[in-house]
């Protein structure tokens, strides 16, 4: 009987999912919008103290799509906090196509293997491109082998998209892998339906790198009805309270399920900042 009622649960969630709806209006986007930036803007001094390039790389991004005086105002904070004091931050090589801060292969030994990918992506360095961590990334199944790693496929698409950004390598072979690792997104998408911070995150890299029209109008309503009432966006899906604050649910880690709190975050919102950027920019 358990087993049918998970499995009836299952097959419940994979429909309401992947099931019809109508595409959310520009006006429901761009309140989803508003709200996600005035998180922003409320949790200014917290956000500022977390210096993840990639994620003031997107904000950057959503302020040059929507020339929102509050973001460029926080990139702008940003900038003079982790950029401007220190011209020799590799991660310039994000914000500037002529920095000259040196990578150092050295230098880069504790960093993961997708940043070294974002890096080389972002800096065309020929140094990089030898490292085994960007050789292994530039192969459309290296997440074959990381299937433990839920974003895996979105990290190896965005440092895809840097190196199309940039014009390195070989464009063909680029094109070839962003086309394979959408596929897998889309299956992705399909299937994991836990509302969590890759899911958010799979549904922005389709739309960034050109296939908005793959996306289902399903999946960017259930994006916007996982927002928060503070307006941010937590990572986590709560599916069992076990106090005022903490609940079982669904995580973005291979762990699959956690106790955590439902709690907005820099990490998820930002993303859903640029989602709706873009969304609204396409629709101009």
């Amino acid at each position: 009987m358990i087993f049918f009622i998970i499995a009836g649960w299952i097959c419940f969630q994979l429909w309401q999912n992947n099931k019809y709806v109508e595409y959310p209006n520009r006006s429901t986007v761009q309140h989803s919008l508003s709200s996600w930036i005035s998180w922003l803007d409320s949790h200014r001094s917290e956000i500022l103290s977390d210096s993840n390039p990639m994620l003031w790389w997107m904000l950057k991004e959503s302020a040059t799509l929507t020339e929102n005086s509050t973001l460029i105002g926080l990139y702008e904070d940003y900038k003079v906090r982790y950029l401007d004091s220190n011209p020799n931050n590799v991660w310039s090589h994000l914000f500037y196509k002529d920095s000259i801060a040196p990578l150092n292969p050295m230098r880069l030994q504790n960093f993961p293997g997708y940043n070294i990918f974002f890096l080389y992506g972002a800096s065309c360095s020929s140094s990089l491109g030898r490292e085994m961590a960007v050789t292994e990334q530039l192969s459309p199944s290296f997440c074959d082998n990381h299937l433990f790693s839920p974003a895996c496929a979105t990290h190896q698409l965005m440092g895809f998209r840097f190196l199309q950004r940039r014009q390195c390598g070989n464009q063909k072979d680029t094109s070839e892998a962003i086309n394979s690792l959408q596929n897998r997104l889309v299956s992705q998408l399909s299937w994991d339906f836990r509302l969590v911070d890759v899911y958010l995150q799979r549904v922005l890299m389709l739309v960034d790198s050109g296939a908005h029209e793959r996306v289902k109008p399903i999946w960017i309503k259930r994006v916007l009805s996982e927002q928060n009432s503070d307006g941010g966006w937590s990572g986590f899906e709560p599916l069992i309270p076990l106090s005022k604050d903490l609940s079982i649910g669904f995580t973005f880690t291979s762990k699959v399920i956690g106790i955590d709190r439902d709690q907005s975050t820099f990490h998820p919102t930002v993303q859903g900042v640029l989602l709706m950027s873009l969304l609204l920019s396409a629709s101009k």
